[in-house]
């Protein structure tokens, strides 16, 4: 317990020095608005006692099921995934619109793994719900239509935080079915040789047919995330919504764009760092599409193509300001990398 709360206050110290002053156990963003997002109210594994309500420890696919379905007649649920427990995937698991108050929290070396297949592994379709410290890996990225090891559908006040992605069949983690208040901050996704294509991370917005339920839903936020090896497309690729991008770290060299605009698009994206990749900004210009985008303060490091929201078709400034809305104080770009490498992924309680 000394342990985990000397690295805390080691990273909430390193975050007020360097400008942020980021309560860790706190969302920035999209998540924080519409009464918060709080999971069952416990944000770390040092906070459970032997009094504390509603707890599962699962180790298999089936326990950890049998937990989903036990806080849909909760009103709070905590799932803790134990220190170096590998909990295998076969025929995924959803967690649906009645599982809502739920904090899944991994401690250190906790992983969610679907080795085979074309399924995922989580799918929220809850309200309020926090999943923090635990690797995602998927069967490797193909050309087929797969599902991601982490999918938020239809989810309200949603958090995920200090998470790690890789090899997802379809992509890593999407958004879509009228999701909204949603934050990603501190995660890290990649994808490694077993990956032989699709390695298209992160949508938000599934489909341009989609407009009646995602036009008002779809805030999302994006912030100190880290996409790396092997990432091609989809940093994210936004439909819709209102999508905020800041403090993010794109370092995927052979890439073929990073953020994308595409139908009714509405993207403010500030101080990320674009190192290494092609086409930081881009939109879907085959589409007749209008999209709003406004691009503060990036900063760029051998990056080429499209590092402008100036520069692309259609091109409007986005019609709304995350800044009217929550705060945050973001860093200056060109100290994104060495901040986002030293904490993003499933960093937290090692």
């Amino acid at each position: 317990m000394k342990t985990i709360r000397l690295i805390t206050l080691f990273w909430v110290l390193c975050l007020a020095q360097l400008g942020i002053g980021q309560n860790l156990n706190q969302p920035i963003g999209w998540a924080s608005l519409n009464g918060g997002t709080t999971g069952s109210g416990i944000l770390t594994p040092e906070q459970i006692t032997s009094s504390t309500p509603n707890v599962h420890y699962p180790t298999t696919e089936a326990e950890f099921q049998a937990a989903l379905n036990t806080a849909r007649k909760q009103n709070a649920t905590t799932i803790i995934i134990r220190k170096n427990t590998t909990i295998t995937f076969t025929e995924g698991t959803k967690v649906d619109s009645k599982a809502k108050n739920l904090s899944i929290l991994g401690e250190a070396g906790a992983k969610f793994h679907n080795p085979s297949g074309d399924n995922g592994i989580l799918n929220i379709k809850g309200h309020n719900v926090v999943v923090r410290n635990i690797t995602f890996a998927g069967p490797g990225a193909i050309d087929v239509d797969g599902d991601d090891p982490l999918g938020v559908e239809e989810g309200t006040n949603v958090w995920i935080d200090h998470c790690t992605f890789y090899d997802g069949r379809d992509g890593n983690l999407d958004i879509k079915g009228g999701s909204n208040y949603v934050t990603i901050s501190w995660c890290h996704f990649y994808y490694t040789d077993i990956s032989t294509g699709h390695k298209y991370s992160n949508l938000v917005g599934h489909s341009d047919k989609n407009g009646a339920e995602d036009k008002d839903a779809l805030k999302v936020t994006y912030v100190l995330n880290w996409w790396g090896n092997n990432v091609r497309e989809r940093m994210p690729r936004v439909r819709f919504g209102s999508v905020h991008c800041v403090n993010n770290l794109y370092k995927a060299p052979g890439n073929n764009y990073c953020i994308r605009a595409g139908m009714e698009a509405n993207i403010f994206a500030d101080h990320n760092a674009f190192i290494d990749v092609k086409n930081p900004i881009s939109n879907n210009k085959k589409n007749i599409c209008y999209v709003t985008l406004k691009e503060v303060d990036n900063y760029y490091s051998n990056a080429t193509g499209t590092l402008s929201s100036s520069q692309l078709e259609n091109n409007h400034e986005a019609l709304f300001n995350p800044y009217e809305f929550y705060d945050y104080k973001p860093i200056p770009g060109k100290d994104v990398e060495a901040i986002v490498t030293s904490g993003a992924g499933a960093t937290l309680w090692r």
